[in-house]
């Protein structure tokens, strides 16, 4: 009877949609493709997350606006909205080890050539092809995951591989303020371009297919794919969540620093500390709320409602901040725990919300509909800051992410 009872654990899973659950030695292995694949997400988003960082060194450099500062992320962010769709169709049919390398290459060079640049348009330029390149990471790791982590763990595993984004941001809050202090952004730049490099070797090195994955998917253009996956019940819950906060993550990322340096005369190489702490707790906080997510039995999107809400009344709070570190390490728990944790359970939900064969263009669907707001939000948030000033920027961000809420209404099974 044990026979047919394990032997029929395939099948169920397979029922249900499912990959089989790794056994035997595949089912340790699969601990090393995560921490593979929480690396390569955190050395690729160590360039990404740390424009913010960076954001300070490059407005005195060149005298930017704020809204000029935005463009800094925006222009990294553009490539992905259609980069995301391609490269998820494509996971669907080839291995991801080979994508994910050669996107952390690709991240290199666009990394190199900010390093080398003596303007603004050619560093903007650069950070483009960056853009390029990081789209291989977020779905590329998150579908290996999803592979090697069928069952009751998802979640769990999930939150660590997501929690890769903000290590690698809270990482480069350190490192590229102080490297651009003592010697110059550039410096910093050429430093991201050797980490996105050595995470992308190591995810190569480790990477292997998950047992019992099947077949790729059948070779059909991505257009009728593309179509069919919007169609499908959980996306609107899918992107309406992960829009607006996404949109709170980057106003927070690129102007937090500026916001204390500007209104608590902070200076960047202590602001970079505090976003730090915003990062390192965001990554903690992607790991708690994505395996609380596995065990409650009520499915992912009832905690990511929840930090959609403690998000908007943290930023409704943070332009009353009083002077003094004890009330900016409070706020910072909450936005770093919530504004960042949220990515946890969501990206779990989103490999849940299709068959295997369809996970690639499920994730790089739902993110490239987060790169939208990745893209429009810095410079809105930064024009918004040069006609009204910093508090209707933040209280903007708040009333979005609150009136989002109750559109968040369709469950995962």
């Amino acid at each position: 009877m044990r026979r047919r009872a394990t032997a029929a654990g395939p099948a169920r899973a397979a029922a249900r949609g499912q990959a089989p659950r790794p056994t035997g030695p595949a089912h340790g292995y699969r601990w090393a493709v995560l921490a593979a694949a929480t690396l390569a997400q955190a050395t690729s988003s160590f360039a990404m997350q740390g424009l913010g960082a960076l954001a300070g060194f490059l407005q005195e450099a060149f005298g930017l606006t704020g809204t000029a500062v935005g463009l800094l992320v925006t222009v990294a962010g553009a490539a992905p909205v259609i980069a995301l769709l391609i490269v998820g169709h494509l996971l669907d049919r080839h291995d991801e080890r080979a994508i994910v390398g050669t996107g952390a290459v690709v991240v290199a060079c666009g990394l190199a050539l900010a390093a080398l640049a003596d303007r603004y348009a050619l560093v903007l330029a650069g950070l483009f092809v960056l853009g390029i390149g990081y789209s291989t990471a977020q779905p590329g790791g998150s579908k290996s995951v999803a592979l090697w982590f069928p069952g009751g763990n998802r979640g769990l595993a999930m939150g660590i591989r997501q929690a890769g984004l903000p290590l690698g941001g809270a990482a480069a809050a350190l490192a590229m303020p102080a490297v651009a202090h003592a010697h110059s952004w550039h410096a910093a730049f050429a430093l991201a371009a050797a980490v996105s490099l050595a995470g992308g070797a190591v995810f190569v090195a480790v990477h292997r297919r998950a047992p019992g994955r099947g077949g790729p998917a059948p070779a059909r253009p991505l257009w009728p794919r593309l179509v069919e996956q919007l169609r499908r019940p959980a996306m609107p819950g899918i992107v309406v969540s992960g829009t607006v906060l996404v949109t709170a993550q980057y106003g927070i990322t690129t102007y937090l620093m500026l916001y204390l340096r500007d209104h608590h005369g902070i200076p960047l190489t202590r602001g970079a500390f505090v976003l730090f702490g915003v990062q390192g707790i965001g990554a903690a906080g992607r790991i708690a709320l994505a395996a609380a997510s596995d065990r409650t039995g009520r499915g992912r999107l009832p905690w990511i409602r929840v930090s959609m809400l403690a998000t908007a009344a943290a930023l409704l709070a943070l332009p009353l901040l009083p002077a003094g570190p004890g009330p900016v390490i409070a706020l910072t728990a909450c936005l770093g725990f919530f504004g960042f944790g949220w990515y946890g359970p969501w990206v779990a939900h989103v490999s849940e919300s299709c068959p295997p064969d369809r996970v690639g263009l499920a994730l790089g669907t739902a993110m490239a509909a987060n790169q939208l707001a990745i893209v429009a939000t810095p410079p809105l948030l930064g024009l918004v800051h040069d006609l009204l000033g910093y508090p209707a920027m933040w209280w903007t961000l708040a009333a979005v992410v609150a009136a989002s809420t109750p559109l968040v209404r369709k469950g995962v099974r």
